[in-house]
């Protein structure tokens, strides 16, 4: 047999899609769809306009099942980080989680392949992992306001302050610096 590794749809495409899958939904909820979906057609299809259902819930983490503790600390590093991070800034392998389809390599960075995914993946940590994981992406994050947020979510608001301050430091709007203060 011959493996094929299918990309995402397109942002339209997808939107297309879950427009024709479900025309009872507005434009705004068929957009969300795709993006829950992350461009997977079975997964548009799938989504309703209302919240997954549980099932769907539960196949999606049944996949996590047998992913190794390494693998999955990489994945809540990529679901805590909120943002795709820049594969040089990733400290850990990931070419197996490419490779089963858990994380995708977009132009801004690895990311969880949807946001289904990114949910059962974030279900799994308990407080411990959490702080652990926010920890390890305060020091892997270029940007002291980025340090600042995972410092506090790691529970070291001493360091998140001074990262803060940094932040404001730099910052270049009012709003900027009003945020980081925050």
């Amino acid at each position: 047999a011959r493996r094929l590794h299918l990309e995402p749809l397109p942002p339209e495409t997808a939107v297309a899609l879950a427009r024709r899958a479900h025309p009872d939904v507005g434009a705004e909820r068929a957009r969300r769809i795709a993006a829950q979906a992350g461009g997977n057609p079975l997964l548009i299809e799938q989504l309703t306009g209302a919240d997954p259902s549980p099932s769907l819930r539960l196949a999606v983490a049944a996949r996590l099942r047998d992913v190794s503790p390494a693998d999955r600390a990489t994945l809540g590093l990529l679901v805590l980080a909120d943002r795709p991070m820049p594969s040089d800034l990733v400290d850990a392998p990931v070419d197996r989680l490419i490779d089963r389809g858990f994380v995708v390599a977009t132009p801004a960075g690895l990311t969880v392949r949807h946001t289904l995914l990114a949910d059962a993946v974030e279900a799994t940590l308990d407080e411990v992992d959490r702080r652990s994981i926010h920890a390890r992406l305060a020091g892997l994050l270029p940007t002291p306001g980025e340090r600042a947020r995972h410092l506090l979510a790691a529970g070291d608001r001493e360091r998140a302050y001074e990262a803060a301050l940094a932040a404001v430091a730099t910052a270049t709007t009012p709003g900027e610096r009003a945020a980081h203060l925050g």
